[in-house]
């Protein structure tokens, strides 16, 4: 996976920056994004492998951001266009905003791609948290992968010197060795992390109960944008987290991942419903 190629797609925002915002309001780390649209050009580009991919993770300026998959129009894939961004995330729909992703961004089949694992409540280093992934799917122990640690994981003071914790995420990238089938990977490993309590339900003030979600499904779509650009924080912050690492290994082949039998969907159904 350090070397096989595959493709991916970098946008480039002419009108606004695409990292996060970082502040602290109350003594609680606050992250957020300013960029519920946008307007640039995206371009798939040849990725020769993790080791590549490192090295963009690394060099991303704040106007850069990247999506899995690659821009597919009208039945041909499109190697480079002009880009109208309108940010599917719920806290930005509205009238007349749609969800571009399933329409222009797809994983090409038969060819490897690459996969995001995003763990946004790990509690933990990164190697409890791949641990823990490996649990699910044990073909992860001899895949290779980058982990990128989340900007707000660790943040100090300057001013005071107080450190502050957010709960700890991480991103896992592999390479997957049939792009085409990460969406229905992707659903059936978030439901089998759920059934084996890796994903924990808790009580929320929307819902009576919802799945506390250590395994982000959306991140397993072709379309969806993802910044690892530098975060901007605001003063006196300063960001401590640790730089992207990469660990060997081969390519994943998410196609021995079956989907959930019978009894595994209603140990799931029971699971979200009933606690």
């Amino acid at each position: 996976a350090a070397s096989i190629n595959f493709k991916l797609s970098v946008l480039t925002s002419h009108t606004c920056p695409l990292n996060q915002n970082i502040s602290v309001h109350d003594g609680r780390i606050h992250t957020s994004v300013n960029y519920p649209q946008f307007d640039g050009t995206v371009d798939v580009v040849d990725c020769k492998g993790l080791a590549q991919f490192k090295l963009l993770l690394e060099n991303l300026r704040s106007q850069h951001a990247f999506i899995t998959g690659q821009v597919h129009q009208q039945g041909e894939w499109v190697e480079s266009c002009s880009l109208h961004w309108d940010n599917a995330d719920l806290e930005y729909f509205g009238q007349g905003i749609i969800d571009n992703t399933d329409s222009y961004f797809k994983h090409m089949p038969d060819q490897p791609s690459l996969i995001c694992f995003d763990v946004p409540n790990a509690f933990d280093t990164s190697d409890v948290a791949w641990e823990g992934l490996c649990a699910i799917d044990t073909r992860l122990n001899g895949s290779g992968y980058v982990v990128v640690p989340y900007a707000s994981n660790s943040i100090r003071n300057k001013s005071t010197g107080e450190h502050l914790f957010d709960s700890l995420g991480y991103r896992f990238y592999c390479v997957a060795r049939n792009g085409a089938d990460i969406p229905r990977y992707g659903r059936n490993f978030t439901q089998r992390a759920t059934i084996n309590g890796f994903n924990q339900i808790e009580q929320s003030e929307i819902t009576r109960f919802t799945i506390y979600q250590n395994v982000n499904a959306k991140l397993f779509q072709p379309g969806q944008i993802i910044e690892e650009a530098p975060a901007v924080v605001s003063e006196p912050l300063e960001l401590l987290s640790d730089p992207p690492e990469l660990h060997p290994g081969g390519l994943l082949d998410t196609e021995k991942f079956v989907d959930l039998n019978a009894v595994e969907n209603e140990a799931f159904i029971d699971h979200t419903l009933f606690w």
